[in-house]
């Protein structure tokens, strides 16, 4: 395996923990050499079918993470947005059937 495969399944790995652990704010540290590594590889490098095939595995499972980090970031977003007009509180009355109250969006809640 040549230094430069190496260096990027070293790489691939890294990102997937970084990704698995969500310090989200590591990946930038990553793209640039990742970019670089990648830009290096082609045909006069002498990279077997089977390297470059672990190679894109790995990076497309690594780009399934992202999407999935993604995702939950938005969703998080869309839970606390105070703008959602889907809000619904949930509560349990004193006989225990469970209750939705839906909340007033962009109302001012008025005090005696």
């Amino acid at each position: 395996m040549s230094r430069i495969v190496d260096e990027l399944l070293d790489l691939l790995h890294n990102e997937r923990r970084i990704l698995l652990y969500g310090n989200l704010s590591d990946l930038n540290k990553l793209q640039t050499l990742k970019s670089s590594l990648f830009a290096k590889l082609g045909p006069q490098t002498g990279q077997s079918a089977r390297e470059l095939g672990e190679l894109a595995k790995l990076a497309k499972r690594n780009l399934r993470l992202l999407d999935a980090a993604k995702k939950g970031i938005r969703d998080a977003r869309a839970r606390f947005d105070p703008t959602s007009s889907d809000r619904v509180l949930t509560t349990y009355g004193i006989d225990g059937r469970k209750r939705s109250v839906p909340s007033a969006v962009g109302g001012f809640e008025r005090r005696a």
